[in-house]
């Protein structure tokens, strides 16, 4: 995490992104590397969850739609202490609303349509299939899971 706050200024405006350094660019590839690592070690939370209705059903990226339920996440996570020591110590921010608004400044505003896309309305169709799979005991990826519990529990 302290690799990508080394260089979180890079990203936020297109100006500064397109000037980044190969160093910084570097840094960036690294921290990626070592964040999907994380990932595949320790599993992804309920923002990374969360965010497939969003993406599925609205079009919006995977990432910013992961990004746009953290900082809810962190203010409500059960250990503040840990959660502030992420924020301070390990991004660099003052505070979590700093933490916020730098995520809501790099995704600008979302346009997300009130109407579900076509694509959602076709996979709507075979939820039920996946949702008997996931009850039968079977297992399932994550992100039949989580369509699963999103249909079962809008």
């Amino acid at each position: 995490m302290k690799l990508w706050a080394s260089c979180k200024g890079c990203l936020e405006t297109e100006e500064r992104f397109a000037q980044m350094t190969d160093d910084e660019f570097s840094t960036f590839m690294q921290a990626s590397v070592l964040a999907g690592m994380a990932i595949a070690y320790t599993g992804t939370s309920i923002p990374h969850g969360l965010s497939y209705t969003l993406t599925y059903e609205n079009g919006v990226p995977h990432g910013k739609a992961v990004g746009v339920f953290l900082s809810g996440f962190l203010k409500k996570y059960g250990d503040s202490i840990e959660a502030e020591y992420v924020v301070k110590q390990l991004l660099d921010f003052d505070d979590l609303d700093a933490f916020r608004d730098y995520i809501r400044t790099l995704f600008g505003k979302l346009d997300m349509s009130e109407e579900p896309s076509s694509a959602s309305v076709k996979s709507r169709r075979s939820r039920q299939p996946m949702f008997s799979v996931i009850c039968s005991g079977r297992l399932a990826p994550i992100s039949t899971v989580v369509t699963a519990f999103v249909v079962k529990h809008p």
